[in-house]
């Protein structure tokens, strides 16, 4: 069983964070490559507005408003679908298809590594249950032979003590000061020149990627650190507000989803 388990170890921990890194790059792409709409507040204003619509529609109870609705929506589509053939296909949504495609493509490969960890019989496989649903965890993945051990791209395979997460912490200190010092000139641009950007498909690429790094420096940090303490409650506590910045781009691509 010690053979298997340092097998998975050497030949499986580095090729799997790369890929998990990916899948994070990709996700970060598909949550805020929103088809023009920039930044989360471009989604949240799109789901406001599509829920009125929706709570307007239901309000009209005669045959005849649903008709003209109808009739309405449809002239609107065959304008709007008339003013993208002739702009073209909006960069946005064809980031977000790239994203999207390389994501379908990578999570086969973390349910692979599932059924070959099942298959060698390693005690482990739980844990890697969780990283075939959620592949951007097998970022933080443990060794397979103590469980106790982590591999970060610099130093290799450490243990999990409380002075790695010590230094750990000091470590993402600094770079998180900065990428948080970023959000706030990243939304005063999108408010001051929104319809510029709006009206440059690739000022809007740009902003959302800036979004989407930022969201991206966010998780990984937070993937790392809840990997390794002990008291993940009491860390979820702590830091509620790195898991809003997480978890808003997912409830709005969720709602927009739900909605369109």
């Amino acid at each position: 069983m010690d053979d298997i388990s340092q097998f998975l170890d050497r030949h499986f921990a580095k090729p799997m964070f790369i890929l998990a890194l990916v899948f994070l790059f990709f996700l970060a792409g598909v949550l805020h490559f929103t088809d023009g709409e920039i930044g989360v507040a471009g989604a949240i204003k799109h789901m406001s507005q599509s829920a009125k619509e929706m709570a307007a529609k239901r309000k009209q109870g005669k045959l005849k408003n649903k008709t003209q609705s109808t009739e309405t929506s449809e002239i609107d589509k065959e304008k709007a679908g008339d003013l993208s053939q002739k702009q073209g296909v909006h960069p946005s949504k064809t980031m977000k298809k790239i994203c999207t495609t390389g994501i379908f493509i990578l999570y086969p490969i973390f349910i692979m590594e599932l059924l070959f960890v099942i298959w060698k019989k390693s005690p482990r496989w739980k844990r890697y249950l969780l990283y075939s649903l959620i592949p951007p965890l097998r970022l933080a993945g443990r060794d397979h032979t103590t469980g106790k051990m982590i591999r970060l791209p610099k130093t290799g395979w450490v243990a999990i003590t409380e002075d790695l997460q010590d230094r750990i912490e000091k470590g993402f200190t600094i770079p998180m000061i900065v990428i948080a010092l970023m959000v706030v000139p990243l939304l005063a641009l999108e408010m001051v020149y929104k319809e510029v950007i709006n009206n440059s498909p690739y000022l809007t690429v740009l902003v959302q990627m800036a979004a989407g790094l930022i969201w991206l420096a966010f998780t990984y940090e937070f993937i790392v650190l809840i990997s390794i303490v002990e008291k993940k409650k009491e860390y979820c506590k702590k830091h509620w507000i790195d898991i809003a910045v997480i978890l808003l781009p997912l409830i709005a691509f969720m709602r927009l989803g739900r909605l369109g």
